[in-house]
């Protein structure tokens, strides 16, 4: 799976390190710091999945995933739960 950062396709990010896109427009190379607290958010549409892994509002990780027709009926909370376990897999 890639991801489009800045017209620029992504592969997967490698472990501790990610591609994010920052508030000015430019990629940026965040390192994971283990005394600080990870983040992890979630969101779902009828549709797709994503969630972001942070650090002191720094992004380390993201990952989305489009639905398919069963996943779609289920209900907000059960979908953003989804995306957590699915981007833990991930």
């Amino acid at each position: 799976m890639s991801v489009q950062i800045g017209g620029y396709d992504y592969e997967k990010p490698v472990l501790g390190l990610s591609i994010s896109e920052s508030r000015y427009g430019c990629a940026s190379l965040v390192a994971v710091e283990m005394g600080i607290p990870f983040r992890v958010e979630a969101d779902a549409s009828d549709f797709a999945i994503g969630t972001s892994l942070s650090q002191a509002e720094r992004l380390i990780a993201f990952f989305s995933s489009t639905l398919n027709k069963s996943e779609q009926n289920h209900s907000s909370i059960e979908k953003e739960a989804y995306a957590i376990v699915k981007s833990w897999i991930y």
